[in-house]
């Protein structure tokens, strides 16, 4: 049984809406015009009885597009039990993008010309539009520098043996034919200089375009974050600052996160909320696990001018959670074991896993039984590390 009347957004952007009726069965209808990716955009639905009114208007436009369909059967609503969600479930996946102001009006069915809903044009609504319009260009550079690179260098060391097996051992000699026309090199500088930089070859770029994005995002901040590492660091904060909106622009977004800590406590700049809240939210988009958990402790403490809104700060922490599991079972790089224990229970907190502990000795101990959970468990701890004293 799903949540009636159910609302849906198709891959084209097309409103899909399916609900069960009061006498049994099920319908859907799907519109006949579809809704602008990366805009704002104000949507308004209505049911009353058998009728579905649905209308979209964009920001800066006039014009409203609407559509009514009618049937003669009674819908079927769960709100009735108090059942209401703004956004994803565990059975169906949300939108990827923001939520302005909503408005529920339960009891009474109102037209689109009744709901006052108004725009809000605040100051972080345009930097979330300008912002993803910026990056669409940064993400298309950042393709095709990876496309090329695959192409040109893919021939130049088709060519030459040495410089293929000592690409291929982990040397980092690089054709020095240049692919781009200087018109495009002038235009993008910076960004042409930050690509140049992250030393990638061939061996490095993925032919999967979404991952070969986001190695070149990761490079790109490492190299600022060595950067702003250094003693004298703060003195380049402004170039700093510019490399992690690039990498944030290309999906990386722990940059997204550090760039929101940056404009908020004014790390070597002048303070902007504004612009903090903006890379908080987009890091949060992006999954970022500090800025789910710093968003939801904000909103739980209604701190830094953030309101108090604790279904908000649930919102962001249960993300979070949902998270933690999966990064427990899949170990990346120099990620160390994590042991499942309660903050709250003072004696598991006292009693770390050791090599010579007692849940350290059963593991062993059933490992060598051919126990395979105990193997397992045991493989992780000694090639990742657990706590030590």
């Amino acid at each position: 049984m799903y949540g009636t009347p159910s609302v849906f957004l198709t891959d084209k952007g097309y409103v899909h809406i399916q609900m069960r009726l009061v006498e049994g069965g099920d319908l859907a209808v799907k519109t006949s015009f579809s809704l602008p990716l990366r805009e704002w955009l104000r949507l308004d639905l209505s049911f009353d009885r058998g009728q579905i009114e649905i209308s979209s208007a964009e920001k800066n436009r006039n014009s409203r597009r609407h559509q009514t369909f009618i049937f003669r059967k009674d819908f079927f609503y769960d709100d009735t039990s108090g059942y209401f969600i703004l956004g994803g479930s565990s059975y169906a996946s949300g939108i990827e993008g923001y939520f302005g102001p909503a408005k529920y009006y339960r009891l009474n069915s109102l037209g689109s010309r009744k709901i006052s809903n108004l725009f809000n044009h605040n100051e972080i609504m345009e930097r979330i539009e300008q912002y993803y319009k910026t990056c669409a260009d940064i993400q298309s550079i950042a393709s095709e520098y990876g496309f090329r690179l695959r192409q040109e260098e893919g021939k130049c060391l088709h060519n030459n043996y040495y410089l293929e097996m000592n690409n291929k051992y982990g040397g980092n000699f690089k054709c020095k034919d240049s692919f781009w026309k200087k018109e495009l090199r002038d235009k993008y500088q910076e960004l042409f200089g930050e690509l140049q930089d992250t030393g990638l070859h061939l061996s490095d770029v993925s032919e999967n375009q979404r991952d070969a994005i986001l190695e070149i995002g990761h490079r790109i901040f490492e190299k600022a974050a060595q950067n702003l590492s250094r003693a004298d660091g703060l003195h380049y904060i402004n170039s700093s600052v510019m490399s992690l909106m690039d990498s944030s622009c290309l999906d990386y977004h722990r940059a997204s996160y550090v760039l929101s800590v940056i404009f908020e406590i004014g790390l070597g700049l002048p303070v902007d909320p504004t612009q903090g809240l903006l890379y908080s939210l987009i890091a949060a988009q992006g999954g970022d696990r500090l800025a789910l958990i710093s968003l939801g402790y904000k909103h739980y403490q209604g701190i830094n001018g953030y309101p108090r809104d604790l279904e908000l700060s649930y919102a962001y922490y249960s993300d979070v959670a949902a998270k933690t599991p999966r990064d427990h079972q899949h170990l990346e790089g120099d990620q160390a074991f994590v042991e499942v224990i309660r903050l709250e229970d003072d004696n598991l907190l006292k009693a770390q896993t050791k090599e010579n502990g007692d849940l350290f000795m059963w593991l062993k101990y059933e490992a060598t039984r051919g126990n395979a959970a105990a193997q397992q468990r045991l493989g992780q701890m000694c090639c990742f590390g657990a706590s030590k004293e």
